[in-house]
């Protein structure tokens, strides 16, 4: 009995020790609805965080990105706009100092804010406006935010160079060493595409002057 309870005590032992020297990783299920949101799509996203398990070059990665999405505002909104009137969007709160509308039909609104002193709004085929500050970079609102593990496959897409004539195609673990460097990467340069699984297939990084 005495040399029972030794062995299942060695083997219990050696179990142990096995499952410490493994590195096990859980993760949950993959969500349905991110998956039936994204399968066979290109968003404009922005990096909200990032997690690392190992070292290169056998390390694992993870993004929490954040799909982006125009803002869009009632036409009578935008078009009944008159100084002194307050125009509240995901960016801030601008105070609109002169409505203008140009030769194109664009309503040009003057604010009192020193960033963005001038918002260009542009009609869409749906009857809403969306506006861009006098940069051109859009007014966009945070869709859905999600982690998602970066396979070894994924294409890092870098178009920021803008005298290339094409993209540079870059590694996971480049595309990690940037993100950890604090680079930015928002919805003004970054789009995501995910294949008809839903997986992320390709990051792309374009050129962005302000950025």
């Amino acid at each position: 009995m005495k040399r029972i309870i030794a062995a299942l005590c060695i083997a219990l032992i050696a179990c142990m020790a096995l499952a410490a020297s493994a590195e096990t990783v859980v993760r949950p299920q993959s969500d349905g609805i991110v998956k039936d949101l994204v399968a066979g799509k290109t968003f404009a996203a922005r990096v909200n965080g990032y997690a690392t398990f190992g070292e290169a070059p056998n390390a694992r990665y993870e993004l929490s990105l954040v799909l982006c999405e125009r803002e869009r505002f009632a036409a009578s909104d935008i078009e009944n706009l008159k100084p002194g009137d307050e125009l509240i969007c995901a960016r801030g709160s601008y105070t609109v100092k002169a409505v203008n509308v140009d030769e194109y039909g664009y309503y040009i609104i003057d604010t009192t804010d020193y960033y963005d002193e001038s918002l260009s709004c542009y009609k869409n085929e749906d009857g809403t406006y969306t506006i861009s500050n006098q940069n051109d970079y859009p007014f966009w609102r945070d869709a859905v935010g999600f982690d998602i593990r970066l396979d070894s496959d994924l294409v890092y897409s870098d178009w920021s160079d803008p005298e290339a004539d094409e993209p540079t195609k870059r590694t996971v673990d480049e595309l990690m060493k940037e993100v950890t460097d604090d680079r930015l990467f928002d919805a003004n340069n970054t789009k995501v595409t995910f294949d008809e699984n839903g997986k992320l297939t390709v990051f792309e990084c374009t050129y962005s002057p302000f950025n």
